[in-house]
């Protein structure tokens, strides 16, 4: 098991053996965001203090055994970050001009290059409809990079066609020109999608269901998941997880669900407004504003974490 503090910036990252937290072990002091594993190494940005923007974040590497960081790059302000193979690809931002961009650079430093460069200064008439929104949700998948340019779709809420582009940055394109998605995750093959309505995207008058779909890699064959979800009418599923043949999910509580909708299951009502869902071994462990929570995939052993 490899965690971070996400409540107390500086407090670390840490090891233990699955089932076995007393025998826990720090690996750095560095505060740390946006952790990926791979091979022998963890991967993962220092974030900026809170309430600063400002400056630049370092991408760092170090054994997942233990050993003195390695710094890759810095760059503005990173908020998102996938390791595949010998590549990294991250967001930057650059706040000041309200731009964000997609970039790739090879782990050992090497390559540096802008893939995309988008801004997220909607009202700006100087700047192109085709050259705005917020580039999120990047997943890298058998050569291409999935990712969402989300704008202001209404209801406070921001949504984008999902869009993708083969790795070295050319051939991007929308793969579903009618499909708009507030988030969106690959898995099984498939990707699985927040679905805003097209229809309401102008319409106040009307509440604006959040559904779950899915759609195939190339953009077809949308379909509904989400169908009667502990009794409500209209769903509003932002925050999931999809790992093997259930998604994980939050409502007012925690649930989770078949990949087909069937089966739904409240795990537990001890926490309400749950986030950021993740599955390791036999438990779902997942965020509130306030703490780190797990419980079983079973609903049993509620945990608040005090690691």
């Amino acid at each position: 098991m490899y965690y971070n503090d996400g409540f107390a910036l500086g407090n670390g990252l840490y090891r233990f053996p699955y089932g076995n937290e007393k025998s826990k072990k720090i690996l750095t002091k560095d505060a740390t965001a946006s952790m990926n594993i791979q091979g022998d190494w963890i991967y993962y940005v220092v974030p900026n203090a809170s309430g600063s923007s400002e400056n630049k974040n370092p991408i760092k590497k170090i054994k997942k055994t233990g050993s003195k960081p390695v710094t890759i790059t810095k760059d503005d302000p990173i908020v998102e970050m996938v390791v595949d193979g010998e590549w990294i690809y991250y967001t930057s931002f650059k706040h000041d001009k309200k731009k964000v961009t997609l970039n790739r650079i090879k782990t050992n430093g090497t390559s540096k290059k802008v893939l995309l460069e988008n801004y997220y200064d909607y009202d700006n008439r100087n700047i192109s409809d085709s050259k705005k929104g917020n580039i999120r949700n990047i997943h890298v998948h058998k050569g291409y990079i999935y990712f969402l340019r989300l704008i202001p779709c209404g209801y406070g809420k921001e949504c984008s066609r999902i869009y993708r582009m083969k790795t070295d940055g050319s051939g991007m394109g929308v793969i579903n020109k009618e499909e708009y998605a507030v988030r969106m995750q690959i898995a099984n093959g498939k990707i699985y999608y927040s679905r805003f309505p097209e229809e309401l995207r102008d319409d106040r008058t009307s509440p604006a269901p959040i559904d779950l779909y899915t759609m195939t890699l190339n953009g077809k064959n949308p379909t509904r998941i989400s169908k009667n979800v502990a009794g409500y009418e209209i769903y509003f599923i932002e925050e999931y997880k999809v790992h093997g043949d259930w998604i994980y999910f939050g409502l007012d509580y925690v649930y989770k669900m078949r990949t087909d909708g069937s089966f739904v299951t409240k795990l537990t009502d001890e926490v309400r407004a749950p986030f950021r869902f993740n599955v390791v071994g036999e438990w779902l462990y997942f965020r509130t504003t306030t703490n780190a929570h797990r419980v079983k995939i079973n609903g049993k052993g509620y945990e608040m974490l005090h690691w």
